[in-house]
């Protein structure tokens, strides 16, 4: 980035993006500096809690590649779109991101716990949803929403799932 203001052009969102990536503080200080750039009109405006979603995306499909077949299209076809709509009809919230970090989360969480148990999700039972539900929090039943997409788009059997309590 001191390339890019070096040069004369002031840094983009992709920009510091980029730096946000690099760790915590970079983060902090990429996000201050973005907040200030908005402020003073040199950088557009745009949900900072939608760019979290998909900065929540990236991180976890560097964590787990053997997902991104599953977990990028679920996340661009359903968990962004419906993040959008909420923040079409409701103020910004960060509830909005945890609520999406969440969907992310349980998928990944359910499809490691297959993985452990040297299984896929096609080759995966009602039991094995019903056990992973019952051994872990609450928050687990949000699975329900990536169960049923992946039931949609042939990726999966349905599987019966409680709605988040």
């Amino acid at each position: 980035m001191s390339e890019t203001v070096a040069s004369g052009r002031l840094p983009s969102h992709a920009d510091l993006d980029t730096i946000a990536a690099s760790g915590r503080g970079a983060a902090q200080c990429a996000d201050y500096l973005r907040a200030v750039l908005v402020s003073f009109g040199t950088l557009p405006v745009r949900d900072e809690y939608l760019a979290a979603v998909e900065r929540h995306l990236t991180r976890t499909l560097v964590r787990h590649p053997e997902y991104t077949e599953l977990l990028k299209p679920y996340v661009r076809w359903s968990v962004l779109p419906r993040a959008r709509r909420r923040a079409a009809r409701a103020a910004r919230t960060s509830g909005r991101a945890r609520w999406a970090y969440t969907r992310v989360n349980c998928a990944v969480a359910f499809l490691t716990h297959l993985a452990g148990l040297g299984l896929s999700l096609p080759e995966a039972t009602q039991q094995h949803v019903d056990q992973w539900l019952a051994e872990g929090p609450g928050t687990r039943y949000e699975l329900r929403d990536f169960l049923v997409w992946t039931a949609r788009h042939g990726h999966g059997p349905g599987f019966a799932c409680a709605a988040p309590r």
